[in-house]
């Protein structure tokens, strides 16, 4: 038989015979880690199939692993980017209109930036929701009564025509955002333009201005693309209330956020007779979205994780049955001087070797994954940082760990036996 033939040249018998002294200096150890290798690569080639099953499964595995945790590093990027961009000083008030004894003005919430609270600007706003009929299209849009402070503090400007302004009055004018200007466009074949007419309820709005293309403000709420922006004084116009319902302000530089909270909730409560007010901070909210964040990449490593351990059960299952079938070239070796170490060695070898390359591309296989699904979600791709050592991590724990019982059981079988048994 060549491979028996083989076996006894090799270092674990032919340079360390039954009677050779047991010292061995570093250039036998590497000979011997070279043979370990050698053999463990032949004896991989040789069962070919269960190989290639083995990598399959561990390459799932890990490409789950990697895909949870790209997708999950991507999405958070992705959400810290969309406050960061608003800067950490953002701040949001908004009214609890259900426990206010009367509703704040538009110039009491003005008067919040001059007032020392800790903000340094403010827009008021009253927010409604309605259907707007513009040419006998229907769409739904969210009503926006604010001053002219809502575009300097959201940097938000008009595409065509003008922004509402002060001299407005209680006009009613709008600045609609650019889904309602699509949706008029694709009904009746052109843009609506200054001087056109919207509708919503028994309001009839004349167009001066479209709004360029506006990104979502995560912690505003307000879809602008899909809103008509009208002149503050015209709020009871429009709406059914004649309140401010939330205010977007600019901390003061190097003010205490907790000082400020208490003192503009303190200000709303006096303005409104027992009214609330909840205060959001962007700085807070990053904080918030980045620990939430963490705690769901934990959860998508554990659930990818069981992939994983599949993939690993698969691998000691392939070198149990290994162990079993070598028994006699096992007892062979033994018989002419390797040693259990060695045998275990050889075995833990061939296990690493099993993980290391389904590791290799289940990492690959994740991050396309990964990229992919960021792709399609409209994000960009951020790679994770912990991707490749996780990846090369993973390799070396799952070949150790489902290797050693294997490997153990190998190097346990008794040289006599195992020849009797051939």
């Amino acid at each position: 038989m060549n491979e028996a033939r083989s076996m006894m040249f090799t270092a674990f018998g032919a340079e360390h015979g039954p009677g050779m002294p047991s010292h061995r200096g570093p250039h036998m150890a590497l000979a011997v880690l070279r043979e370990i290798l050698r053999d463990s690569i032949g004896n991989l080639g040789a069962g070919r199939s269960r190989t290639i099953l083995s990598v399959i499964g561990i390459a799932i595995g890990t490409a789950a692993v990697i895909a949870m945790l790209e997708i999950g590093h991507t999405a958070r990027q992705h959400a810290i980017r969309l406050y960061e961009a608003i800067g950490v000083d953002f701040v949001l008030v908004r009214l609890d209109a259900n426990r206010a004894g009367a509703p704040l003005g538009f110039a009491a919430a003005r008067h919040l930036a001059d007032a020392g609270l800790g903000l340094d600007a403010v827009a008021p706003l009253a927010v409604g929701h309605g259907q707007a009929v513009s040419a006998g299209t229907q769409v739904p849009v969210s009503l926006v009564a604010a001053g002219p402070e809502l575009f300097t503090l959201t940097e938000m400007a008009a595409a065509t025509g003008r922004v509402v302004t002060e001299r407005d009055g209680p006009a009613l004018f709008a600045v609609v955002g650019t889904d309602i200007a699509g949706a008029i466009t694709r009904s009746t074949g052109r843009p609506p333009v200054v001087g056109d007419h919207i509708r919503a309820g028994s309001a009839v709005m004349t167009i001066v201005g479209r709004l360029a293309e506006t990104p979502i403000n995560p912690l505003i709420g307000i879809q602008f693309d899909r809103a008509a922006v009208v002149p503050a004084s015209a709020a009871r116009r429009v709406m059914p209330f004649d309140g401010v319902t939330q205010i977007i302000g600019r901390l003061t530089p190097g003010f205490d956020s907790e000082r400020m909270s208490e003192r503009v909730r303190a200000y709303v409560h006096r303005h409104t007779r027992g009214g609330d007010a909840t205060v959001m901070v962007s700085a807070e909210l990053i904080e918030n979205v980045e620990k939430q964040m963490r705690i769901y990449q934990i959860l998508l490593l554990a659930i990818g994780s069981v992939s994983l351990v599949v993939g690993g059960i698969g691998i000691m299952n392939v070198m149990l049955m290994s162990a079993l079938e070598r028994r006699a070239e096992i007892g062979l070796r033994r018989a002419i001087g390797a040693r259990a170490g060695e045998i275990r060695a050889m075995f833990l070898a061939e296990s690493v070797m099993l993980s290391t390359f389904g590791s290799a591309c289940g990492l690959i296989l994740g991050m396309a994954i990964g990229y992919v699904f960021a792709r399609l979600s409209g994000w960009q791709f951020v790679v994770a940082p912990s991707a490749v050592p996780l990846g090369i991590g993973m390799a070396l724990v799952v070949g150790l760990f489902f290797g050693s019982y294997p490997a153990a059981r190998a190097a346990a079988v008794s040289p006599i036996e195992a020849l009797r048994a051939t």
